[in-house]
């Protein structure tokens, strides 16, 4: 029994899996909680210590309901640098409403901003400076090309400047520039201020960057990328999320690659995973989504054999992210292996897609939250969806009476395919969880 708290303790992102086991009464309403809470609750009753009786029953429909209502107020999108939202089927970034106080001053602001960097860049070039402080601009122009602006993407890129230009602000470092280089730089950091004065978004980002309360540790920092990676190669490698979408995950990443301060470092990592947070709030909304319209268009015990076939990929996928490929090939499988009779397979497949990526990101986002306790909500929202789906099996009713359904009819099968992910390592001794 201490080997079983230890491993629903290690895997606190999914806890021991014991799903789609024909338990008898009353495992299945003590295994109903959330991982690692149902492993304590079995144990307390293998021990004696536990009246299955005192458990609360399974949520009815007005708890139901408030638990949806939840789940939307967890995943509303926040200010970030990037948001998400469905179009044609797809995760997809969408434009951040930036809306300037005045639109005539802020136009005029970036016209002066464009100019000054396009000026600091070519006299860069021309004395072949540092390549550093070149991307560093370079990557600031191709923010103020890009259609729509963002406002949180040049809230990085100033970062990044602003870090160059302390670090070179030496009588050495200038010598690695061009004379004047230092004023050229505070002049255009300070019209970029100018700029960002005027997009009230701007602060709402930065609160919700200071929230994330990131510490300047180097082995956390790594963990957390190394984590937030995680999600953007689950994102990258399904067919459910759009270039631009994997795009918006990847777009700091040079820049922090370059960062040369802690500090610096810290903000960029901030200003990524706010990005990646909203993507994981997409994926959580986007399968509750396909949830809902196969429940409307099945009958239900159909609707939660679905369900459960897609869940049941969780073990195959549980090593990390997967690639595109494989990714298709786990979702052919669990198609193929729907019980027979199952109805319109293609109302099902949207179900199947998202899963899949919900499942792969479960896992770095219950390492996130580790670090990051403002994370925490969203954790609790992909697993209360994660519940919902499993634990109504398709041979029992919400009251935990038998239907019609057979057992072995609707008893889903886990897809063959069993990836393993690259064993890494982390300085000293920070390490992933391993994930079973």
């Amino acid at each position: 029994m201490t080997s079983l708290e230890a491993g629903a303790r290690a895997l606190f992102e999914t806890g021991l899996d014991v799903t789609n086991n024909p338990l008898p009464p009353p495992y299945p309403t003590l295994i109903a909680l959330d991982q690692p809470k149902a492993t304590d609750t079995v144990l307390a009753y293998l021990r004696g210590e536990l009246d299955p009786a005192t458990l609360p029953d399974t949520p009815d429909g007005d708890e139901e309901g408030e638990a949806a209502e939840n789940l939307a107020q967890v995943t509303e999108q926040r200010p970030a640098a990037y948001r998400f939202g469905l179009r044609d089927g797809l995760i997809d970034a969408v434009p951040e409403p930036a809306e300037p106080i005045d639109p005539e001053v802020a136009a005029d602001l970036l016209a002066e901003l464009r100019d000054k960097t396009h000026d600091l860049d070519e006299r860069l070039a021309a004395a072949n400076a540092d390549p550093r402080v070149r991307r560093s601009v370079d990557r600031l122009r191709e923010a103020l090309t890009g259609e729509p602006l963002r406002p949180g993407l040049l809230l990085s890129r100033a970062r990044s400047i602003e870090a160059d230009r302390d670090a070179f602000d030496t009588p050495e470092g200038r010598a690695e520039l061009f004379p004047d280089a230092i004023a050229h730089m505070n002049d255009v950091l300070l019209s970029l201020q100018d700029v960002l004065a005027v997009y009230p978004v701007v602060r709402r980002i930065e609160a919700e960057r200071v929230a994330l309360d990131i510490q300047r540790d180097p082995e956390r920092l790594e963990a957390i990328a190394l984590e937030a990676a995680a999600i953007a190669s689950a994102a990258a490698g399904s067919d459910a999320v759009t270039p631009a979408a994997v795009t918006a995950l990847t777009v700091n990443d040079a820049a922090i690659a370059d960062a040369t301060t802690l500090d610096v470092r810290a903000g960029l990592v901030a200003d990524k995973l706010l990005v990646v947070a909203n993507l994981t709030r997409e994926a959580i909304r986007a399968a509750d989504r396909a949830d809902t319209d196969v429940a409307a268009s099945l009958p239900d015990s159909d609707a939660q054999a679905a369900k459960a076939a897609a869940w049941a990929a969780g073990p195959s996928i549980s090593d990390g992210p997967l690639s595109a490929e494989l990714s298709r090939r786990i979702q052919r499988e669990i198609l193929e292996n729907l019980p027979p009779g199952i109805g319109d397979v293609a109302r099902i497949a949207p179900l199947v897609v998202f899963t899949v990526v919900l499942l792969q990101v479960l896992g770095p986002l219950g390492l996130l939250a580790g670090f990051i306790p403002t994370l925490k909500p969203l954790v609790g929202a992909a697993k209360s969806l994660r519940h919902r789906r499993t634990a109504r099996r398709p041979d029992s009713d919400s009251t935990g009476g038998a239907t019609t359904a057979s057992t072995t009819d609707h008893q889903p099968k886990s897809p063959s395919t069993s990836p393993r992910r690259e064993a890494k390592t982390r300085k000293k001794g920070v390490r992933r969880t391993k994930r079973t």
